[in-house]
């Protein structure tokens, strides 16, 4: 949107010169502000709205004393931010000393939070509700993707790569997840009309509710006190079924999706489209029936917490190209060449652990395999 300001301004223009017009901006379980983030981390394993004790009594206290101590987490986070704008104000990453402070504030936090929340493997990090393994949503893409028929007929010539290790180890290094700044640009867009419509599955760890919902009334933006004042109300999906809670103001939308995890579309399809819909074409997200003015708010509770059900658990899945879908045991059996996989799924392992002379791919069928001695999984 700089940009825009300045082939306005006659600063910019030429060939290849656009105005690029950003109507409607969606954020999807964002981590946005680090000291919002981690303050989540420690509070959401035992305030959730599913009852579930992600933390131990004493790994909730440990990792509270080390978010508030001083010199604990919150004061490095706040560091970091105060080296980012003495040293490097336009954030290009390139002061090694400030890169180094930021990056070992993001190791602490995880080290000190998302560390004994994985440490059970008990819950998932993207669905607490799950087990550590969460198969869910499936991976299938990956080797779907890799098949030689499906890229001729996509006309690709490489392997498709999920994640780049490579660009992540780089981005990471820089210690930018611990500055700011992202804050102020949400509320830079807000104040020049853009849509901002943040929606959040209540069941994700990773970048949890509390966190977003932190986040949204702490953008400093001209409305930030009209929103905060707002209430939550019913995300209207039919007359009988309510998909979450939602708390707007003007063109700032926060939503809690019910039974959600990390990727909201895959587990509420429905909410998720509707949410990005209404608002795209300036309804009210809760209904989608209202016209929204500057000065639309929404009307309801103060804050976005009901109780929530506890729904069953995926079965468990080793998808061979998703190593952490499978267990410890299933990757040992992977390493030692025992594991027996179809389609990128570990189905059983060789008889009495050891490699087999000839393959039982081909027929396929746990059946078959259990009648071979095989184990089931």
């Amino acid at each position: 949107m700089t940009q825009n300001e300045l082939i306005a301004n006659g600063s910019i223009s030429g060939p290849g010169t656009h105005y690029l017009h950003l109507d409607t901006l969606g954020l999807i379980n964002g981590c946005i502000d680090a000291e919002d983030a981690a303050s989540a981390y420690v509070e959401f394993p035992i305030a959730n709205t599913y009852g579930i004790q992600g933390f131990t009594e004493e790994q909730y206290f440990k990792a509270k004393y080390e978010y508030i101590r001083k010199d604990g987490l919150r004061d490095q986070i706040r560091e970091c931010r105060r080296l980012q704008l003495e040293t490097d104000p336009n954030d290009y990453g390139d002061v090694e000393n400030t890169n180094t402070y930021c990056y070992t504030a993001a190791e602490n936090l995880g080290n000190l939070t998302i560390g004994a929340y994985e440490e059970s493997q008990k819950f998932g990090w993207f669905d607490i509700t799950h087990q550590g393994t969460d198969p869910f949503p499936s991976t299938y893409l990956m080797g779907y993707l890799n098949q030689q028929w499906v890229q001729q007929a996509l006309g690709v010539p490489v392997n498709f790569t999920a994640v780049s290790p490579a660009v992540y180890d780089a981005f990471t290094h820089t210690g930018d997840i611990s500055k700011g700044g992202l804050l102020e640009d949400l509320a830079y867009i807000l104040d020049n009309g853009v849509k901002v419509a943040m929606m959040y599955g209540d069941r994700d760890y990773a970048c949890n509710w509390l966190g977003g919902e932190q986040s949204s009334l702490h953008i400093p933006w001209s409305n930030a006190s009209s929103f905060a004042s707002a209430g939550y109300t019913p995300l209207v999906l039919s007359p009988f079924s309510s998909g979450g809670l939602v708390r707007q103001f003007g063109n700032l939308s926060f939503t809690r999706v019910y039974q959600a995890g990390h990727l909201v579309p895959s587990y509420q399809p429905q909410a998720a489209y509707e949410i990005f819909m209404r608002s795209l074409f300036n309804r009210d997200v809760a209904t989608g029936e209202i016209a929204v003015s500057a000065d639309y708010g929404t009307e309801g509770r103060e804050d976005g917490w009901t109780p929530s059900d506890v729904l069953p658990k995926p079965e468990n899945e080793c998808y061979v190209l998703n190593p952490g879908s499978c267990s410890e045991e299933e990757q040992g059996w992977l390493k030692d060449g025992t594991a027996i996989v179809k389609d990128w799924i570990l189905v059983g392992r060789e008889k009495g652990g050891k490699r087999g002379g000839r393959g039982h791919g081909e027929q396929g069928s746990q059946t078959v395999l259990a009648e071979e001695g095989i184990y089931e999984l």
